[in-house]
């Protein structure tokens, strides 16, 4: 069926009216105009999104809102000026004439860029201006959010800190005076683009620049207060990977749009993106495997960024093999310069960047840069670059010098950032604070915007009682009540108080107690009796015989037995031992019968009366720590009280308050009184902070010290958990205390960091062991155990061995002992992790470089402190380690001197104690 020609609007038939000219390719425009809508997706709503959720939860409407201004900000520069200044005709070498980009006679025309000409030196021309099929309103909106978004990034840096009115002055600024510069100089026909430095999609003009100036903005404004910058987690990490992967879907249009074109060379970019950004993210990930045991999501979404940064450069001019090359050196390098060098580098720690910008997008940027001088193909820069002759340095000809180009054109992107940065921070600082006050910085969102992004508080920032309602515990001044939002929220609260009348809440009271005890079918007195019963039961029986089950246990409390009954599963464990204990006479040899067995049956019997006199008598507790110390030890023992162990009055009210008991586990000399021992009570008696043992102390005897802290914490508290840890370790009380309420559920956990140990059968080793105590095959004797620094074990656990002391085996190793003890019994082991932050960084090496593992060791990497690097890096991604040592010593190597130093890297906020809900 045909169309009759003058049914179709005029404006829709090709070439025949001047909406449609004969120029216009509307497959080009089409997938400019959608390249450039998936690059304004990326900031709006990517970025929003990622750095809304990114950030501490007070930040989030800041940091998101930072993203919002930006962009439309950077819209109406463009428009009015920017456009024409980056792409315009000719002012200086570096820089083109300002003027709008908003008449019809201007955006209507076919596109056309440069605006300048480049010639060979005889004259003759070698590239003429670019002169897409589309209009030029399409290239003015692709190259605006290229800019928008190049703002955005700067404003990752500096988060969580910035006066929002000197954002407000800086965006159109630094577009004018530094982002104008490096589009006209890279891009528009300055006087890099003529000699050929390569720049396909901004790796230099966007990345590089937005890195160095974030970074340098960063020295200007100043650091975040000490508590953001020490606890900065993210408050929703799943929307991060929401804005992370629209950052990544969207680069399609940042790198596939271009070549200003949907032509051959924008589906190489696209494939080339995707393919150095997957690998980019599996690298860094598994980094954070061999280095810090856990993948983390932070650090893939920094991965995945550090691998679309560095493709940019040369995303349609390097082949598939090459982008899988840069993938895996922007997975990698970033990673060593984020991880290693700025904890080694003063200038790093001492300028506050907010997301390591400088590292994703900066170091990425220029490494990506100078890649591409290496990688770029012949045939493909034929298909794009502007300028002809150009390849790669792995091509041979004239590669070598663009390599060198490469570098020069990114040394000339860092030196005018840092110097126009720098001068435009410092004419806003005469006009406005580049920070915000201190008293803002305690609040966040609330006293910046007046609204909040959840309607939730917490995580640590300061409460304003004056919005919220309620008190806090400071005496800092507070704001005003603010209008809109806020105040609708404190007009609800007062309308909503005082609806419930005070009789009424008397009758539910006593209507719930009365219904309670019906419902029950208990008394006071009978309560009483049978918690008594029921705790008793609990003690004496279900930890002596660990394989009862949960339906006889349920049957002997239904049947409510008289309390002397209760002790009957005692006195039948007691026959099952003497059993177990005629049998195992019959088994060992007679030069073993010297071990005198006969006598655990008296020590086991008296073992249980002392236990179960002692039940009623104790503190109840959520965990009770016993720090393993010796005499010589003051000066650790004072290192952890200046560190991580409350004194004094916050000691007590830890344990009344929170029920985190922590004490010095400490026995007695050899000789009665001796001058040791009134030298630690002389100690305890001005920290009142020891825990007496039943043990004499001495370096082989430490299984015997492990079963007397849990027999005496047993009988001291009735606690949730016992916890063992040595006084060479820095421990953050309320993460431990958060991690084990995870597992408060379970009967029967043994928590720590695990590993397999030999109990070694040779002679005349340093632990031998006679054979007859040793399990599995011949010649490869191991026992499951947590490393001996730092393990918990839940009630039922510590109980079996206060009652079964007698005949516990102690080996030579502490921690070998602990496993064995709990060999035949149903004991969950847990292997958390973030017990032992410190892997050797040997470990590292034997995944990426097998071949050198034969002459790596700790020593001779040492100076980079990998192993203190990682509680330091998770406690700056928000997952603070329960315990840092340094695996290679064993403990934190000169403990004394460097714990100190932990504390202040690896910390947890002291709010973070006091808060945990367990």
């Amino acid at each position: 069926m045909s169309v009759n020609a003058s049914v179709v609007p005029s404006a829709y038939q090709a070439y025949t009216s001047a909406a449609v000219p004969d120029w216009l390719n509307k497959g080009d425009n089409a997938w400019q105009m959608t390249s450039a809508t998936l690059v304004g997706l990326q900031s709006v709503p990517g970025l929003v999104i990622l750095y809304g959720s990114i950030v501490k939860k007070k930040w989030a409407v800041n940091s998101a809102f930072m993203a919002l201004y930006a962009f439309a900000a950077v819209v109406l520069c463009w428009v009015i000026w920017a456009y024409k200044m980056s792409f315009g005709e000719r002012l200086l070498p570096f820089w083109g004439k300002a003027g709008p980009a908003l008449g019809q006679k201007f955006l209507i025309n076919q596109a056309a860029l440069p605006a300048t000409v480049h010639n060979h030196h005889n004259g003759t021309v070698e590239t003429a201006m670019a002169a897409p099929y589309y209009p030029m309103a399409s290239m003015v909106w692709f190259q605006c959010v290229f800019a928008a978004i190049t703002l955005i990034l700067i404003a990752g840096s500096l988060l969580g800190r910035m006066n929002i009115k000197a954002w407000m002055m800086f965006v159109p600024l630094w577009l004018t005076f530094s982002y104008t510069v490096g589009a006209f100089s890279l891009w528009g026909g300055g006087f890099l683009y003529h000699w050929g430095v390569i720049d396909y999609s901004g790796g230099y003009v966007i990345h590089l620049s937005s890195g160095i100036a974030g970074f340098t903005a960063a020295y200007w404004v100043g650091p975040r207060t000490k508590v953001d910058r020490e606890r900065f987690p993210p408050n929703n990490v799943l929307l991060t990977l929401a804005g992370a992967g629209l950052l990544w879907m969207g680069w399609a249009g940042f790198n596939g749009g271009d070549p200003y074109s949907a032509n051959i060379d924008s589906s190489m970019a696209v494939l080339n993106t995707n393919i150095c950004a997957a690998t980019s993210l599996l690298v860094w990930t598994w980094l954070d495997v061999i280095f810090f045991n856990k993948p983390s999501v932070i650090g893939a979404v920094q991965g995945m960024i550090t691998g679309l940064v560095c493709i940019t450069p040369g995303a349609g001019l390097v082949q598939g093999w090459a982008a899988i090359i840069m993938g895996i050196l922007s997975g990698s390098v970033p990673w060593f310069t984020m991880m290693i060098v700025h904890k080694k580098w003063w200038l790093l720690q001492t300028i506050d960047d907010t997301l390591g910008v400088f590292h994703t997008h900066a170091v990425a940027g220029y490494l990506g840069g100078i890649l591409t001088g290496f990688f770029a193909e012949p045939v493909l820069c034929s298909l794009f670059l502007p300028v002809t002759n150009s390849r790669g340095g792995v091509y041979g000809g004239v590669g070598g010098m663009q390599i060198l180009k490469q570098i020069v054109g990114g040394g000339f992107i860092i030196g005018w950032n840092i110097v126009a940065t720098s001068i435009i921070c410092v004419l806003i600082s005469f006009v406005v604070p580049l920070r915000m006050p201190e008293e803002m910085l305690l609040i966040g969102d609330d006293a910046v915007h007046g609204e909040e992004a959840y309607a939730l508080w917490g995580d640590g920032e300061k409460y304003d009682s004056t919005k919220h309602g309620g008190t806090t515990d400071d005496q800092t001044p507070k704001y005003q009540v603010s209008s809109g939002a806020t105040q609708s929220r404190i007009e609800m609260k007062n309308k909503n108080r005082g609806k419930v009348s005070f009789k009424w809440i008397v009758i539910l009271c006593i209507f719930s107690f009365v219904l309670g005890m019906l419902y029950s079918n208990r008394m006071w007195a009978a309560f009483e009796s049978e918690a008594q019963i029921t705790y008793t039961r609990r003690r004496a029986g279900d930890f002596v015989n660990p394989s009862d089950d949960c339906e006889t246990n349920k049957k002997q409390i239904q049947d409510k037995e008289d309390v002397l009954g209760e002790f009957s599963k005692a006195h039948e464990a007691i026959e099952s031992l003497d059993s177990s204990i005629a049998k195992l006479r019959l088994e060992l040899p007679s030069n073993k019968k010297s071990l005198k067995i006969g006598n655990f049956e008296k020590n086991l019997t008296n073992s249980i009366a002392m236990y179960t006199d002692g039940i009623n008598m104790r503190k109840k507790a959520f965990m009770v720590i016993g720090i393993n110390t010796a005499f010589s030890s003051r000066k650790r023992r004072d290192s952890i009280r200046e560190t991580w162990m409350p004194r004094g009055k916050s000691l007590l009210q830890l344990e009344q308050e929170k029920g985190i008991v922590v004490r010095f586990m400490i026995g007695h000399s050899a000789t009665s009184k001796s001058i040791l021992d009134r030298a630690i009570d002389a100690e305890d008696g001005q920290h009142k902070d020891f825990l007496k043992l039943e043990h004499v102390e001495g370096y082989h005897e430490l299984s015997a010290k492990t079963k007397s802290f849990f027999s005496t914490a047993v009988k001291g508290w009735d606690a949730d958990f016992y916890v063992k840890v040595d006084d060479d370790v820095h421990v953050n009380l309320g993460t431990l205390a958060a991690t084990l309420a995870r597992h408060s559920s379970k009967p029967r956990v043994y928590i720590g960091c695990m590993k397999s140990g030999p109990v070694l059968y040779q002679k005349n080793v340093k632990y031998h062991e006679p054979e007859y105590w040793k399990f599995g095959e011949a010649g490869n004797k191991y026992f499951r155990h947590a490393t001996g620094q730092i393990y918990a074990l839940s009630k039922e656990l510590a109980n079996y061995i206060a009652i079964n002391k007698p005949i516990l085996h102690k080996y030579a190793n502490e921690d070998v002992s602990l496993g064995a003890w709990f060999i035949g019994l149903e004991v969950e082991h847990v292997d958390e992790r973030s017990m032992c932050c410190g892997t050797p960084p040997g470990m590292a090496f034997m995944f990426l470089f097998p071949a050198f593992l034969p002459i790596v060791s700790c020593k001779l990497i040492k100076r980079f402190k990998i192993c203190e690097a990682e509680c330091e890096w998770k406690a700056q991604a928000g997952d603070i380690c329960v315990a840092s040592f340094d695996w290679s010593c064993s403990g934190i190597c000169k403990s004394v001197e460097r714990i100190k130093h932990v504390h202040s890297k690896c910390a947890e906020d002291p709010a973070t104690l006091w808060n945990a809900l367990f």
